[in-house]
């Protein structure tokens, strides 16, 4: 799934992998990050593997670094959506609520 398909406004994306390659398959080391912007926010996600951890396979990383991506577009998305739903409700309040005795 593409990240953009979560998010519509998704206006940049840049992906950096980097990497050190080493002929055996432990000595080899993967990071990726991601940066998206979006009106009123950028995100960044990498992969993050455990101290003393690291990926071997860029595949791995670039999935890690996407899921982060995917998450925390789904919560800016959770979040713009509240406060669309909170705004409107204040200006419903506002524009109804002038005159008590009605």
């Amino acid at each position: 799934m593409r990240l953009q398909a979560l998010n519509t406004r998704v206006t940049a994306c840049h992906i950096v992998l980097e990497g050190k390659l080493a002929p055996e398959a432990a000595a080899r080391q993967c990071s990726a990050r991601i940066h998206l912007s979006v009106p009123g926010a950028q995100i960044h996600a990498e992969s993050a593997p455990q101290p003393g951890e690291s990926h071997g396979d860029a595949v791995n990383a670039l999935r890690q670094a996407y899921e982060d991506a995917r998450r925390q577009l789904a919560k800016l998305s959770t979040y713009s959506n509240v406060n669309r739903l909170i705004g409107s409700n204040l200006r419903l309040t506002r524009t109804s609520g002038g005159n008590e005795s009605d």
